[in-house]
C-alpha cells in the first residue's frame, strides 16, 4: 500500500471542488478492499511528522469504516 497516495487522497477529501473531492473519496473507497489499507490509516495517525490535519483526517477515516 502506497502510503503518500493514501495521504494525498485524504487531503483531496478536504478539497472545496467536488471534481477533485468526490474522485479521492471513490478511491478511498475503492482501498478499503486491499490488504494494508487501514494499517496505512493507522500510520498516517501515529506519525507525529504529519501536521494535524491529516492525522486526524486518518483517524476519523478509521474510525467511520471500521
Amino acid at each position: 500500500m502506497d502510503i503518500g497516495n493514501v495521504a494525498a487522497l485524504l487531503e483531496n477529501t478536504g478539497h472545496d471542488d467536488p471534481k477533485i473531492r468526490v474522485p479521492a473519496e471513490r478511491r478511498l473507497h475503492e482501498l478499503q478492499q486491499l490488504p494494508g489499507f487501514y494499517a496505512s490509516l493507522l500510520k498516517l495517525f501515529t506519525e507525529h511528522t504529519n501536521n494535524l490535519q491529516l492525522r486526524l483526517r486518518a483517524l476519523l477515516y478509521l474510525k467511520n469504516t471500521l
